[in-house]
């Protein structure tokens, strides 16, 4: 019984884990003044595309343009796909109709021509990161940054979102299509190079990985650690850092299993991590006002004697 509920905990977070890309909102959920801006980004940039494009990019920067990169069928060819970049011309459609919604915006557009085998190439890579979307379980979000959205046309329009993205296979992802999309904007016809064609296929390896036995059940016992340590320390900790010191646990949890489901047990990058948080766990961690200085001192002093990531890296270099 107790192991079922260890592979159900750790399924859930294994569900619904962090460093992917996360769902794109529908219609019903935006708010009054996304609808409008979002009207209006549809309107200048979408307007005479195909409503079934094989890829699409909408990328929305918080202090630079927005544009859209769509890859769509050659109607005059079976060699080579089309590319379209279009973007305002004279700065960000946010900028430009804030406060003044009837301006007039011009619109840039760039075309270009794209290999069969490298669109093929582009979307073998994106569709298992669009497949795998999962829902955030944080409350994390930003203001200053980009948003992207990204679609594939399969069986109808499936689309994905990220923001400013930190996890390595993600921010790559994005690297590689705006690679495309600033090719497209300087090139009529685009072909990959024998080191671009290999960066794409890494990645795509590494977004298609599948678990071995041996990494399902190194994640299973560091979950089980980690829950071990949530209750080892529920006494330790002052209450009112309880909260963050599982949040930050949690995290651990999340980028150890990232980690592992795309580059396999790599024990020294681990290690690594796992050191990283031990020097920062509890820097952020909130105090109880009533404390004094000295025994706040001692209280610090005590954590940082008995820190659980030192523990569970004991635990983790024991082969757990």
């Amino acid at each position: 019984m107790k192991l079922n509920l260890i592979c159900i905990l750790f399924l859930s977070q294994f569900i619904f884990g962090q460093n992917h890309l996360e769902p794109a909102k529908n219609y019903f959920d935006l708010y009054d003044y996304q609808y409008e801006y979002y009207g209006k980004v549809k309107s200048l940039l979408l307007n005479g595309l195909d409503d079934r494009p094989k890829i699409r990019l909408l990328v929305f920067p918080s202090f630079s343009k927005e544009y859209i990169f769509q890859i769509e069928n050659d109607e005059n060819s079976t060699e080579y796909y089309n590319i379209i970049v279009k973007e305002p011309t004279e700065g960000s459609i946010w900028g430009i109709t804030e406060g003044n919604p009837d301006f007039n915006i011009n619109v840039t557009t760039y075309t270009s021509k794209l290999k069969k085998e490298d669109y093929t190439l582009l979307y073998q890579l994106i569709y298992p990161a669009i497949i795998k979307t999962k829902f955030r379980t944080d409350n994390s979000s930003g203001l200053d940054g980009t948003t992207y959205l990204l679609s594939i046309w399969d069986s109808g329009i499936k689309s994905s979102k990220t923001w400013s993205p930190r996890n390595p296979n993600l921010k790559e992802l994005i690297f590689i299509l705006e690679t495309v999309a600033d090719k497209a904007r300087k090139n009529k016809e685009i072909s990959f190079s024998k080191d671009f064609k290999q960066t794409i296929t890494i990645l795509t390896q590494k977004l298609n990985k599948k678990l071995t036995h041996q990494e399902i059940e190194f994640l299973l016992n560091f979950n089980k650690r980690i829950l071990q340590i949530k209750e080892d320390y529920r006494s330790i900790i002052i209450s009112s850092d309880l909260e963050n010191f599982y949040e930050q646990l949690d995290r651990i949890h999340d980028e150890i299993q990232t980690l592992v489901i795309e580059n396999g047990i790599y024990y020294s990058q681990i290690d690594d991590l796992l050191n990283l948080e031990a020097r920062y766990l509890f820097n952020d961690l909130d105090t109880e006002e009533e404390l004094n200085e000295v025994e706040l001192e001692k209280y610090r002093e005590r954590i940082k004697n008995d820190n659980p990531i030192f523990k569970l890296k004991e635990i983790y270099k024991s082969g757990l």
